[in-house]
């Protein structure tokens, strides 16, 4: 019976424990990290408090196995090192009682490391990177579905042709961009941009992106012919390639991400235009941007979830980084964050918008009625199917 006892006070403790990390990670903003960093300090207050022990005699590895033990060895070890060297202790007691579980941890990587076959680390390199290009093509499909028609009329007009595709009508050619002057007068039309020239040599020219200064148009003269890189959506970049001679791997860049576009007369102007916005669209593009604007999306008098606002702004499972952006809102007159709540239609802490009642009022302000603290989601929540259709149509 004792036996069985032991067994049944280790995993009732420990899926308590455990059952508590899963409440902050799903009701807080505490990450995994934090979670178990605060595991650990609470193991060693206990030890200090001199509580762990007779917790750990009655829970057995439910008590030691959720990072708490490890606190409490932390802790003793700190102890009996300052017992020993007085204020060294506090540095060299950690390290030491801890010095087996390191050894350990870097002892296993290292084996890992030495078992995995340098050509699985390939194949593994190659599916990252194809998950990363997978990840950039997701977030530049409203872009791609945007252009589809125009794209289309490239290929109806013979341009793509195996003997044409190379070589455009005349009347193509007299309305294709020409000069410096142009291009970077197109560059700096688009929001919060500058001009710059980096290499103190005024044939590299360069549109960047305020705040963040990254380029997404360099302009530059060579072999006499002014060319222009601009960084490409690796889903349309072999396209371009294809679509026109004058459209070739990025110059002094990387070629799986840039191209460089050459002024010859061959490009036409729209496609040229088309290739600089993409650049610009790319560069610009952030989770917290896209989240923002969907925000602004949410009309009076309605609500939405965290998770419908990370599905408007196209990554439906960052829901957790949606409640992060919406933290750091600067902008709450043009930003309603508030008109947002959990999948509950529970609203935010009261220390969130400034005060006890302060969403509420706000929400009752815009003329929803609360039920005991929640929002009726069935009443007041917006239908996220038919505003991407609505998107998508406009876009069409």
């Amino acid at each position: 019976m004792g036996t069985f006892m032991e067994y049944f006070n280790a995993f009732w403790v420990g899926g308590l424990i455990c059952a508590l990390c899963q409440i902050l990670l799903d009701r807080t903003k505490m990450l995994p990290g934090r979670i178990m960093v605060t595991l650990v300090c609470t193991g060693a207050v206990l030890s200090f408090l001199g509580l762990y022990d007779p917790f750990a005699e009655y829970a057995g590895a439910g008590a030691s196995v959720p990072l708490l033990g490890f606190g409490h060895l932390l802790f003793q070890g700190v102890k009996d090192a300052v017992k020993e060297s007085g204020f060294l202790g506090l540095f060299q007691g950690g390290l030491k009682a801890g010095a087996v579980g390191n050894i350990s941890g870097v002892d296993f990587c290292v084996s890992c490391k030495l078992d995995f076959p340098a050509e699985d680390e390939k194949i593994a390199g190659e599916k990252l990177r194809r998950s990363r290009r997978t990840d950039i093509i997701k977030k530049n499909s409203r872009r791609k579905k945007a252009e589809s028609q125009r794209q289309g009329e490239y290929r109806k007009s013979g341009c793509f042709a195996e003997k044409t595709s190379k070589h455009l009508r005349q009347e193509e050619r007299k309305s294709a961009m020409k000069t410096r002057g142009e291009v970077l007068a197109y560059g700096l039309s688009f929001p919060d941009t500058y001009q710059e020239a980096p290499f103190h040599d005024d044939n590299w020219q360069l549109i960047r992106v305020k705040g963040s200064k990254k380029a997404f148009l360099w302009v530059y003269e060579k072999d006499g012919i002014i060319q222009l890189n601009v960084k490409a959506n690796p889903e349309w970049r072999d396209y371009w390639r294809d679509a026109f001679a004058s459209v070739i791997p990025g110059y002094h860049q990387n070629k799986e991400h840039w191209n460089t576009i050459l002024l010859d007369g061959t490009v036409p102007d729209d496609a040229v235009r088309t290739m600089i916005a993409e650049s610009y669209d790319i560069i610009t593009d952030s989770p917290t941007k896209r989240i923002y604007e969907a925000v602004k999306q949410i009309p009076r008098g309605k609500v939405a979830t965290y998770g419908q606002i990370a599905a408007l702004a196209g990554e439906p499972k960052m829901a957790r980084a949606v409640g992060n952006a919406l933290h750091k809102n600067t902008d709450p007159e043009h930003i309603p964050c508030y008109r947002v709540v959990n999948s509950k239609g529970e609203l935010a802490a009261e220390f969130v918008f400034g005060g006890a009642g302060k969403q509420a009022d706000m929400l009752e302000a815009d003329g929803i009625v609360l039920e005991n603290g929640r929002v009726n989601l069935k009443k007041y929540g917006i239908n996220v199917e038919e505003m991407l259709a609505q998107r998508e149509l406009e876009h069409n």
